[in-house]
């Protein structure tokens, strides 16, 4: 299973602020990682910070979820432009018929050729800016409002024991 996270959190100093999980909240998290195989694939523009490892190791080192991350969604094609990487979007629109053009689908398509690798039979979206990802992924979005409640992280795990 995967949980699909935008963070919302600001960054200071390269690391992600304590605020980004309220206590309960992280407590409740490491109840459902321990319950059910979870990992975190990050698809806020944080992603574009570095790489998985970097990620992983120096911006979020101090929280409890950093061991959970798997992954990042593509970067955009801009970004990928600006590294001198070919663009997906054309990859995307040919294998699946739409081009990487927004959050929703780049998080689609991280899932479609991840399925098989991951093993993925369910996974939840967690973020505080909707952008369509209610309409695309109805079953599987968690909009958030500023920081991660325990209401958040139950229904969260609701959608992750529905399927």
């Amino acid at each position: 299973m995967v949980a699909i996270v935008r963070c919302f959190a600001s960054t200071f100093k390269g690391k992600a602020k304590r605020e980004f999980s309220t206590p309960n909240a992280l407590r409740s998290d490491r109840k459902v990682s321990e319950i059910l195989p979870v990992g975190i694939v990050l698809s806020s523009s944080w992603r574009l910070d570095g790489s998985l490892d970097e990620i992983k190791n120096q911006m979020f080192v101090s929280t409890s979820f950093a061991s959970l991350i798997i992954d990042k969604t593509p970067d955009e094609d801009w970004w990928r432009k600006k590294k001198g990487e070919d663009e997906l979007s054309p990859i995307a629109l040919a294998k699946y018929g739409f081009p990487l053009r927004t959050r929703g689908s780049e998080i689609d398509y991280w899932l479609r050729e991840n399925q098989q690798i991951w093993n993925i039979r369910n996974f939840v979206i967690l973020d505080d800016c909707d952008s369509g990802l209610s309409e695309r992924f109805p079953d599987h979005f968690v909009n958030i409002y500023r920081l991660l409640s325990q209401a958040d992280i139950e229904k969260a795990y609701e959608i992750l024991l529905k399927f």
